[in-house]
């Protein structure tokens, strides 16, 4: 450590203003200890907890992968390349139909109650939704529940770890 009077930053003047040489003595060690060299800082990389997956060719489901009987089914994330150790995930869902109403809803596996589930309404036109869900260890549970005819296609666009 180097006293500070050998650098170019000079003391603090209320230092001068003191008049007992003991409490000088004194003060100014502290004075000096406060000093410290200039350390070099490594660069750092960031790394985002978001993992956008790009922009997939093909939905990863669809009507045909899916269980339509209003009833909680199981959907494994890792199977799109979700790791298993993902936080929060996002899906896009655009859902098309045949019928008056419908709805898809969303869940963490191993939820019971349907309060704690995003729902995605009856969209028209091929309009999607953007749903969030927190799997459990990857797998996630949905639930179909329509009358008539149902076309639906879920994506996943991304996930945080």
């Amino acid at each position: 450590m180097r006293r500070r009077e050998s650098v170019t930053t000079a003391p603090h003047p209320g230092l001068n203003a003191v008049e007992d040489p003991n409490m000088v003595a004194i003060i100014r060690d502290i004075y000096d200890s406060l000093y410290r060299e200039p350390q070099a800082v490594a660069a750092q990389t960031v790394v985002s907890p978001w993992h956008d997956r790009g922009d997939p060719a093909a939905s990863d489901w669809d009507e045909g992968d899916l269980t339509e009987d209003a009833a909680w089914h199981e959907l494994d994330l890792t199977a799109a390349t979700v790791p298993a150790s993902a936080k929060l995930v996002l899906l896009r869902v655009v859902m098309v139909t045949g019928a008056q109403e419908g709805v898809a809803y969303f869940r963490r596996a191993g939820n019971a109650n349907t309060i704690n589930a995003s729902a995605v309404l009856e969209v028209s036109d091929d309009q999607g939704r953007d749903v969030w869900v927190t799997p459990n260890a990857g797998v996630i549970e949905y639930m179909l529940d329509f009358t008539g005819g149902l076309s639906i296609d879920i994506t996943v666009a991304g996930w945080f770890t």
